[in-house]
């Protein structure tokens, strides 16, 4: 891909789906989580030319202009902006979550979970 990949369901975006299996029952139709871009604002100062930090900026005041993909995607991105932007946005940024159960919706905004421990594929 040569452009910024938003996370979706159609084959365009970034398809993360998770089945989890858990017991005991719980009545909950859907949950999911996305960031709230609450570190946008720190990375657009510290990681972004000035050259573009007007058009990022239109996303933080104005929710009727360009989408935030499109404003991704004016960026040349090096490999520390991008490790900049994951840092900051998925790793020590806020995530709105939320669960559906046929009659109510609870959402929170929390930290996103520290994932301490990842796979490492025994050698054969």
């Amino acid at each position: 891909r040569t452009g910024v990949t938003i996370g979706g369901e159609s084959t365009n975006e970034e398809m993360c789906l998770a089945f989890p299996v858990y017991y005991p029952q719980v009545e909950m139709n859907t949950c999911g989580s996305l960031p709230t871009f609450d570190q946008l604002l720190p990375f657009l100062f510290e990681d972004v030319p000035a050259e573009y930090q007007a058009s990022f900026a239109v996303l933080l005041n104005d929710t009727s202009g360009p989408t935030i993909q499109a404003v991704l995607n004016q960026l040349e991105w090096n490999e520390q902006q991008i490790n900049s932007f994951e840092e900051k946005l998925y790793q020590t940024g806020t995530q709105i979550a939320f669960c559906r159960s046929d009659n109510q919706l609870n959402v929170t905004i929390e930290q996103i979970p520290d994932v301490c421990c990842y796979y490492n594929p025994a050698k054969p």
